[in-house]
């Protein structure tokens, strides 16, 4: 789960509680990520970002502001910088396919990309998920 981006990272945790969000999926933090798991799944040296954009353009994963800090502060430089024009509608099967089909999981373990995957508002098919975050108990007090 990725930091807040306020004029610092602030850790998820501050602002909602993990148990909830693990009854609907595997989450993990994103420093613990960067700590724990990282080193053997996303090495410094097979780190690449991804953006959506049109072919001809640059990804600049790390270009102004909130993306330089926000990738900063979690210690990540990219090796590589790539573009994907894919579709963020789920609902549609062929997508997911097709998602699937460019970011294959033992070729890409993990998935860096500039911006949010989804729709803005969100899809009707996905305001469930809304239910699995809770404040945290710092936020609530």
């Amino acid at each position: 789960l990725p930091p807040w981006r306020t004029y610092k990272n602030v850790p998820f945790t501050d602002w909602f509680r993990l148990e909830p969000l693990r009854a609907y999926h595997r989450v993990v933090p994103a420093d613990e990520f960067m700590n724990r798991l990282a080193p053997r799944y996303w090495a410094p040296d097979g780190r690449v970002g991804h953006c959506w954009n049109f072919p001809d353009r640059e990804c600049e994963m790390k270009r102004g502001n909130p993306f330089k800090p926000f990738w900063d502060e979690l210690g990540v430089d990219f090796v590589d910088e790539r573009t994907y024009q894919l579709s963020n509608d789920m609902d549609d099967p062929r997508n997911v396919d097709e998602w699937k089909r460019r970011f294959p999981p033992d070729e890409y373990p993990v998935l860096a990309l500039k911006g949010a995957p989804a729709s803005y508002p969100v899809s009707p098919s996905n305001r469930h998920i809304q239910g699995f975050f809770y404040w945290s108990d710092a936020i609530e007090e």
